[in-house]
């Protein structure tokens, strides 16, 4: 809850909008809950002598332990920042109650975006070796976070991403939850503190150690194109992205590097997942990796939304069928079009093998058989029957497939 208090040029004091005294005052904000409410205060410009009651009215606050928010204008629709900035006041609450969770912070705007990150990227150049994270705080300090020392125990553990180079540096952007970190110019941030806000950033330092160049920020929209500019590698936390700018993704194929490879690391399901821009609301989807067993689990997935006597045909003579070819709904081919999947470099035995090792003993006997799986589709789980037949001679195999 809200609890708004004014203070008047005259030395009225106003609680949500009702006229009380300093005693009348404190008995509210005895009753307030520190866990549950804020004090949004506007102090009217007292000239050269404040009033009195406003060093009361703060003592009050502390005394209550009461979150506080302060206002430049008399109907609380601002707020001022811990740099002194105002902004316009937010419907609901910036910060989270989780002081770890995931939150778009106030950043200081003073500084020249462009060079921050110039800064920051040589930053982590010059730390020992070359090697280090560095992370740039809302208040625009730069820290660079130490990587161990070489060892052989460590090289065993250096980390492996999908579409992270192992034989290259790479530069790599990060976004995470740098809003409750503590920072200083030039120290590290406390590791315990910042791993609880960044779940992943073990890995990331990680991937300092094996010599990859990483910046971690905010993605504030003030910051963001500067902080993609010579990325080649975007990795974004999940719990971030409800507070990013609608385009972040166009922002971040429009200014990176080439292969400009974007990786969201879902909080949900623990792993790093590729996403792609897409036309649709959100501007981006989740990408399936170019491989065989992506394949078939799209092959699968479009036949099973397509519904009762979808067929598809895998034949090791010819090239694996386009999925854009196996549905007229013009949502999933779209879907389709945003698939990585280059067909012709495909191997039709290998997703013959994945869809056929998994029989029964029984199964095995057979040239023909049934397999129930769970279709997942719009965000709801419904189950899905195929029937698969498998004919194969000493030239070639082929593995028919229809949606029962």
């Amino acid at each position: 809850m809200q609890i708004k208090i004014g203070l008047l040029a005259s030395g009225e004091i106003s609680l949500d909008g009702q006229q009380v005294d300093l005693e009348q005052l404190d008995a509210r904000l005895s009753q307030a809950n520190s866990s549950q409410d804020q004090l949004l205060y506007y102090k009217q410009d007292q000239g050269p002598e404040e009033s009195p009651h406003s060093m009361e009215i703060m003592k009050l606050v502390v005394k209550h332990k009461l979150p506080i928010s302060f206002s430049t204008k008399d109907d609380f629709s601002d707020y001022v920042d811990r740099l002194g900035q105002t902004h316009p006041r937010p419907k609901h609450a910036a910060v989270p109650k989780d002081r770890y969770a995931p939150f778009m912070p106030d950043v200081d705007l003073r500084r020249d975006a462009p060079a921050l990150f110039a800064e920051a990227r040589t930053a982590a150049a010059n730390s020992p070796d070359g090697r280090g994270v560095a992370l740039i705080g809302p208040d625009r300090a730069i820290m660079v976070i130490p990587v161990p020392p070489r060892s052989a125990a460590m090289d065993a553990r250096v980390p492996k991403l999908p579409d992270i180079p192992s034989d290259r540096p790479a530069n790599i952007a990060v976004i995470g939850n740098t809003g409750m970190l503590g920072s200083a110019q030039g120290k590290p941030p406390d590791l315990q503190e910042a791993a609880k806000a960044i779940p992943f950033l073990g890995l990331l330092i990680g991937l300092g150690y094996a010599g990859h160049h990483v910046w971690i920020f905010e993605g504030h929209a003030s910051a963001l194109a500067s902080g993609l500019d010579h990325a080649e590698i975007l990795v974004v936390d999940s719990g971030m992205i409800p507070s990013l700018q609608n385009d972040w993704m166009a922002v971040a194929k429009n200014k990176m590097d080439a292969p400009r490879r974007v990786l969201i690391f879902s909080r949900d399901r623990n792993a790093f997942l590729p996403a792609a821009p897409a036309s649709t609301p959100q501007g981006w989807t989740y990408a399936e990796p170019d491989g065989e067993a992506s394949y078939v689990n799209c092959l699968l997935t479009t036949l099973g939304k397509a519904g009762t006597g979808a067929a598809a045909e895998l034949a090791t003579d010819a090239p694996l069928p386009n999925l854009a070819e196996l549905t007229q709904n013009p949502d999933e081919r779209e879907w389709i079009a945003n698939l990585p999947f280059r067909y012709d470099q495909l191997d039709a035995a290998k997703a013959i093998d994945l869809l056929t090792r998994s029989r029964t003993l029984m199964q095995k006997l057979k040239n023909e058989w049934l397999v129930k799986t769970l279709l997942v589709a719009d965000g709801e789980r419904r189950p899905c029957e195929f029937s698969l037949r498998l004919d194969s001679n000493q030239e070639k195999q082929v593995l028919s497939i229809r949606v029962l």
